[in-house]
């Protein structure tokens, strides 16, 4: 729920300095997939959530997820693949930030939800998050 609520308020609008900040970081996404490079996608992936935290005026939302993600991120670590799994996350991200930009709160909201799902179930069980 906290990360929807961060790309609702991002979406209302979002500064240059953000918006650049966000295409480097899908590009360097792209770039560990092109390599393989799992670690550095999964830093990258880290990154750019944070960096959504960092564009609104909610100042301890990221310690809170942070909170939250760490028993998510121990599995996530250990049973991601590559590099089907992280290109369909870049396509995500892209489609998220792109909605960002564009000011299209609804659009922005659904797709960050539908990707914390697929984050959820792949390759985790429901359960689990």
């Amino acid at each position: 729920m906290l990360e929807t609520e961060v790309v609702e308020r991002a979406s209302k609008p979002i500064n240059s300095t953000h918006i650049n900040q966000l295409v480097s970081i899908l590009q360097q996404q792209g770039l560990a997939v092109s390599r393989n490079d799992h670690d550095e996608f999964m830093e990258l992936d880290e990154k750019f959530h944070h960096a959504l935290c960092q564009s609104v005026t909610l100042p301890r939302a990221w310690k809170v997820i942070q909170t939250v993600k760490d028993h998510l991120d121990r599995v996530r670590f250990s049973d991601f693949g590559m590099p089907d799994q992280t290109a369909e996350m870049i396509v995500q991200h892209t489609v998220i930030f792109n909605a960002i930009r564009s000011g299209d709160t609804k659009i922005a909201v659904e797709e960050m939800d539908m990707h914390l799902q697929d984050v959820c179930e792949k390759p985790l069980s429901t359960k689990e998050c």
